[in-house]
């Protein structure tokens, strides 16, 4: 059985190709990156820090507290139909 070495097999050869395709070369530069945030991305982040401050952290504690005590008391027909009416939005964007 003859072997043969790595730099001349046609399999590693190749891998070896992609490995070097998939490594990002950067520049030398000392700067730093440059990030742009879209428009969209701002608007949700204020979107998220409002949701906040109207005390939706305290009603997903409240939650927790209840589960983590045991007294958290699941309704099953609101959880149903929540499910539903989030399938049936999901849907209409297909």
């Amino acid at each position: 059985m003859k072997i043969h070495p790595a730099q001349k097999n046609p399999k590693v050869h190749h891998i070896k190709r992609e490995k070097e395709k998939a490594e990002v070369k950067t520049p030398n530069s000392s700067k730093g990156v440059k990030v742009e945030i879209s428009q969209t991305a701002r608007e949700i982040s204020k979107a998220m820090e409002t949701k906040t401050e109207k005390g939706y952290s305290k009603r997903v504690e409240g939650i927790r507290q209840s589960v983590l005590e045991g007294t958290y008391k699941a309704d099953p027909k609101a959880i149903g139909k929540k499910l539903l009416q989030t399938i049936s939005q999901e849907k209409g964007r297909e």
